[in-house]
This record gives C-alpha cells, structure tokens and sequence, in this order.
C-alpha cells in the first residue's frame, strides 16, 4: 500500500493509497555520475547532543530538546543499538554541511531502515504534507525484491517492486527540522551475486500546501502493538482482528487507527507517522513496550483518498542517491555508501508458495440442519515440500544469515488462507484488504471439487536478540498456488 500519488499542481490534487497493480520498472542511471566512495562517518548517535557539523554549525540530534521533530514523538527515543539499531548512512561530518543532509540507521531485529532528514530553516517551504519516494535504481536492468515489504500487504514473489511512494501529514516550518522516514527490507540472497553497477537506492521529498483535506476508506498498512503469550497457532488471534476501529485524519496528528484485536493485542494504536499505517509512515517502534510483551506487526488493508487545493509545491531533495546495502562491493560505490556490505531484512520467500489440495468425495448432505444437496467434498491442504523446505532458519534463501549471529529465530510458524467454500455458512473468517479468508490448514467442505486457484501462506516467528532486549514477532503473507493433489 504504500503509494499516495502527487501529479503535478492540479488545481485538484488527487492521492490514492495502493500498490498491489503499480510494479514500476527500476530507473537506469549513470554508474559514474559521482567519483568516490563516501562512507558514513563516525558518529556516536547513542551519546552525542549533535550531530557532527563543522564548529560554526551547531544542529542537535533529532531526539535532542528544543529541536523541531516532524515525526511522531512515538518513535522519538527508538534508537539505542540494545534494541537492535546500527548507523547505515550518515553525510553529517565536521569538514562541511552536506546537501542534502541526513543519517541513517537500521534495525538488525526487524529488518527497516529510518531515514533521519535535516530540513534547514527555509521561509519558501510553507507546507502541510511531505511526499517521499524511494526508488531502485540500475544501469545494467537488474531488479530486486528489496522493497516488496515497503509496497505490498500481500506479497506476490513472482513480482518485484521497484518503489514505494508516500505521504506524511507534516508540515515543514520556516524553521526547518527534522523529518524521519521508514522502509521495511525485503531479503534477498541474489543480492551478493550483484554490484553497485547493478542496483542503487534515489530518494525524492517533496512538499505540498493542500487545503480541504479528507479521508475516506479502509485502512492498508502495517499495524504494531503489544501481543502477549502468543499461542503456536495464531488462528485465533487473526481470525476476525484485521477490521479497523477507528480512523482519523488530523493534519497535526496525522491518522490514528484503532484495531480490535479479540484480547490478544492490548490497545494497538496506529499512527501515520509512527509508522504504524505503512503507506503513511512506516516506522515502527519497539522499546516502549511493557516487560511482559513483544513488538508485532500486523499486515490490514488500506483505501484511502486524500483530496484538496494544492496551494504550493517544491523539492526538500530530489533524486539523492545511496549505495544498495547488501551488493557484493557495496562500500565502493559512488557516493554515499553504506557502512558495510551486510545484506538487509530479515525473511522473504523468494518463490511463490506452493499448496496441494486434495478432495475426497462423500455422499449425502454437508450440512447437519440446512439442504444443500446430496453430495460435498472435503479438501486437505499442505504445504509443498520445496516450499516447507524455505520456512527454515538455516536456509540463507529465505533467512538472512547476518541476523542469526545476532539473535535467534524462534519456532516457524504458518496458516494457509483462502476464500470460503463452506456450503453451510460455518467458516469463521477473516479480513485482510476488505476480503474474508478462512484457515485452510482446517479440513474444508465444498460443493465442488478443487481443480486448482489462489491460496495464500502467512509466515510468523519470532526474531529473539542474543543481548537480552525484546523479541520481535514478524508477521508475512504471501500470494500462492494451490494445485490439486
């Protein structure tokens, strides 16, 4: 979900979340548009009251006091490398002030990346909505599933999306500050296999001035909060959760959504700017949690439509390039580069999952008090071996091998979903993206035999940190194929 469309300076501006159908190639650039390898330079972010600047430039860090944060103070004091942050990029340095200026730091328990923005002070950039794009780019063709996790609340592995486009409902003040953004990473083993020749990371932020601003449709995104004790079978705890409460659009509070979570979850509140609604914000925190819980992320649907008068427009950055972590020479690219060439993200699957369905035919009526003929079948679904054979830790194509000598992944687990077939109506379903779902790994009735269609495999674990911090529970579902067998 994850796109929200600004075209141009119609007088009406149109934004639209989703991205299920919006596969955009990588853009082909020159490999030699910059000469040398910058990497991040040494920064102490855990203990420092500002950010390395030459000594006539003083600009605090942005959890510091007194600094403009166009972020949500949620995710405010989430940065401590106990909870799993390292620094990936950072152009900040006691030599000069670069342009754009930022850092970034990435989270080796959940696999995302925050973007931390300085905005100088700038009378010209009256706004209320900030668009950030981020875009794979390649002089050689090459794609990668990088970004699926950023763009998508179902995965389909035969894709591989290019880019994530979003907006947040932060104005930027004459007096300038600090914006975050967040992405979510995808693993992807190939990625040792390519170069900085092959892949490359460019982001734009733009601002807008939009006035009679509204909000209607469901809400897509990532949701996090608290889960605690979660059973092996988190059946129960999907089944009829995925509805929302509550939405609301304040441009000073961005979007609060309310999820109902049958008990499991305690008071999950989503914020567009925490991240929590992926097309909106998508960062995510962890350490304010109680002992007794556990971060989790949630995949809901969102529709949404923003609309209202574009009053003004401009560029905070455009086309900034970065090295893409995770290529063999990484750290010798052109350019920004990241600290080191350790692939990101935690997990993907890197093919479509693959079921087998296999339908026995029974005799007389399925129902025990509704006619619904005189014959059914009952369906019995697995999971393929090949495809069982990727919900392994130890399996470097689908589990990061960088995150194991950090933290332990706990017991895999998985439910297979598809549409309801029950004739006599008993299905107990579930909705993701305004669709129901039903748990096909539970014997299913049907009128007809199964010849074949889409099925769908979420996986959940837990990613437990060698250091004693909290686990991280991930959340991931997949688009498959279900064959008869």
């Amino acid at each position: 979900m994850k796109k929200l469309f600004f075209r141009g300076s119609f007088a009406f501006l149109l934004l639209v979340f989703g991205c299920s159908k919006d596969i955009a190639p990588t853009i082909n650039v020159s490999s030699d548009q910059v000469k040398a390898s910058i990497p991040p330079y040494p920064f102490d972010w855990e203990n420092s009251d500002f950010v390395p600047t030459p000594s006539n430039v003083q600009i605090p860090t942005p959890w510091a006091n007194g600094v403009s944060i166009l972020y949500d103070p949620y995710i405010r004091y989430d940065y401590k490398s106990v909870d799993g942050w390292t620094m990936l990029y950072n152009t900040f340095n006691t030599s000069t002030l670069p342009n754009p200026s930022f850092f970034a730091l990435y989270n080796q328990f959940r696999g995302v990346i925050r973007f931390y923005w300085w905005i100088p002070s700038n009378s010209n950039t009256l706004s209320n909505y900030v668009e950030e794009n981020i875009v794979v780019t390649s002089a050689t063709g090459k794609t990668t599933p990088f970004l699926n996790f950023a763009s998508n609340e179902i995965n389909d592995p035969n894709f591989k999306v290019g880019f994530s486009e979003r907006a947040q409902p932060y104005g930027i003040p004459s007096s300038g500050g600090w914006y975050v953004s967040q992405y979510e990473t995808a693993y992807d083993n190939n990625l040792k296999n390519l170069t900085y020749n092959d892949l490359g990371l460019l982001f734009t932020l733009k601002y807008y001035q939009i006035t009679n601003v509204t909000l209607n449709g469901t809400i897509d995104g990532t949701a996090q909060g608290s889960i605690v004790s979660p059973s092996n079978d988190l059946t129960d705890f999907f089944t009829s959760s995925v509805s929302a409460g509550a939405a609301l659009l304040d441009p000073t509070k961005g979007i609060l959504l309310t999820l109902q979570k049958k008990n499991v979850l305690d008071n999950v509140a989503a914020n567009g700017a925490n991240g929590i609604i992926t097309g909106i914000g998508n960062l995510v925190s962890g350490s304010l949690f109680s002992d007794n819980s556990q971060q989790i992320n949630l995949q809901i649907n969102l529709t949404a439509k923003l609309t209202g008068t574009n009053t003004s427009l401009g560029y905070i950055m455009n086309n900034n390039t970065v090295g893409m972590p995770g290529v063999s020479n990484a750290t010798s690219a052109p350019g920004y580069v990241p600290a080191n060439n350790t692939p990101l993200g935690v997990f993907n699957l890197p093919v479509p999952p693959l079921f087998k369905v296999k339908s026995t035919f029974h005799s007389g009526n399925p129902c025990p008090d509704i006619a619904r003929g005189n014959s059914y079948y009952t369906y019995n679904t697995t999971l393929d071996p090949v495809t069982l054979a990727y919900l392994n830790s130890t399996n470097q194509n689908s589990f990061n091998p960088a995150v194991l000598s950090v933290a332990t992944i706990g017991p895999i687990h998985y439910d297979i979903l598809g549409r309801t077939v029950d004739p006599c109506g008993t299905d107990i379903t579930e909705t993701i993206g305004g669709v129901a779902y039903t748990n096909w790994k539970i014997q299913k009735r049907s009128l007809s035999n199964f010849s074949g269609g889409t099925l769908y495999l979420r996986v959940y674990f837990d990613v437990i940190p060698n250091n004693g911090s909290k686990k991280v529970t991930i959340v991931k579902m997949f688009k498959g194929n279900g064959v008869a067998g």
